[in-house]
C-alpha cells in the first residue's frame, strides 16, 4: 500500500539525494543497556493492598525475615527503602513481576538477581 501522499505520479521527479535501502541493509542497532536499571518490588500491605515500588540503586536498606511469606522485619533510616516508604509487616509478593517462589532460597535468590546490576548509591 502506498500513501497518496508520499506516491509519486508519472509526471513528478523523485527527490534526489534520497536513497531506498532494503530492511536487510540496514544496521543492526542493540539497546543502549543490556544490564537491568531497575528492580520492581510489589508488596501486599497490611490493609491488603498492594503496592510496587521500583528501585534504582542498591543497598536497598530492606531487611526480611528469613521466612515464607518474605516479611519486611526492619527498613533502615536514610536507605532507599525509606524513600521509598517501605514499612515493617508488608509482604514481598512479586520481584520483576514473578511471584516469589515458595522456597526461601529461591526466593532470596530472585531477589538477589533483580539488584544484582543496580548501582550503588
Amino acid at each position: 500500500m502506498i500513501c497518496s501522499c508520499c506516491a509519486l505520479s508519472a509526471d513528478e521527479a523523485a527527490i534526489e539525494g534520497v536513497t531506498i535501502v532494503s530492511p536487510a541493509d540496514l544496521p543492526k542497532i542493540e539497546p543502549a543497556s543490556a544490564t537491568p536499571t531497575q528492580a520492581a518490588f510489589t508488596f501486599q500491605l497490611p490493609d491488603n493492598s498492594s503496592k510496587e515500588v521500583i528501585f534504582t540503586e542498591k543497598p536497598l536498606g530492606v531487611d526480611f525475615r528469613k521466612s515464607i511469606p518474605m516479611t519486611v522485619k526492619a527498613v533502615k533510616m536514610d536507605s532507599v527503602a525509606h524513600a521509598a516508604g517501605i514499612d515493617t509487616q508488608w509482604v514481598l509478593t512479586h520481584v520483576q513481576g514473578a511471584a516469589v517462589p515458595s522456597d526461601l532460597k529461591e526466593a532470596m535468590a530472585k531477589i538477589m538477581e533483580a539488584v544484582r546490576e543496580l548501582p550503588q548509591k
